[in-house]
């Protein structure tokens, strides 16, 4: 990989607007955020089917769409899920190693936006469902080498070369060899 050319980058969600859990068990989110191959937030869909026997699951880059779908919300066997304040968790911590931290709300299906300080830098979701047995499960968004545009910063100097060329022209004349002086050994 050219790191040049290349950085590794995760997707990141800002803000959780509304959250449904479908009957299929499929987590659908509707969020602020933006993909890793895109640095401006916009409206995203986000779709994970939950597992049914893990803690944890990560959602692949084909689980977000761009825009709202908000026709998932109509049906009626949609249960919803509350969406909880953001929760930060230390460095290099998971979420489940830090429940402590997580405001309890009165609901039986809550999801936690939880952002990682740095040098970490990265957001994940956490679903906690309250029943028995009771669910938590850690969402990891996923990360990936993208595509970065290639910036020359010095390029922008360029303009300046030729002012400058002229103002020391008369320097440089001085230290240019006179056509007797090659081939001579100084004694």
């Amino acid at each position: 990989m050219d790191t040049a050319t290349h950085a590794y980058r995760f997707d990141h969600v800002q803000q959780v607007e509304k959250a449904g859990l479908t009957a299929q068990n499929q987590l659908v989110l509707l969020v602020e955020g933006r993909t890793a191959e895109v640095s401006r937030v916009r409206p995203l869909t986000m779709k994970v089917t939950l597992p049914v026997t893990e803690n944890e699951v990560h959602v692949p880059p084909r689980g977000f769409a761009e825009d709202w779908e908000t026709e998932v919300f109509n049906r009626t066997d949609t249960l919803w899920v509350a969406v909880a304040p953001r929760v930060v968790v230390p460095e290099h911590a998971s979420a489940i190693a830090n429940r402590y931290l997580f405001p309890d709300l009165e609901a039986d299906r809550t999801l936690y936006l939880i952002e990682h300080p740095a040098p970490d830098r990265r957001s994940d979701l956490f679903y906690a469902a309250k029943g028995d047995p009771p669910r938590d499960i850690e969402i990891y968004l996923d990360g990936r080498n993208v595509k970065t545009p290639s910036r020359y910063p010095l390029l922008l100097l360029v303009p300046l070369t030729v002012p400058i060329d002229l103002l020391t022209w008369p320097i440089q004349l001085f230290f240019w060899p006179s056509p007797g002086d090659r081939g001579t050994r100084p004694p």
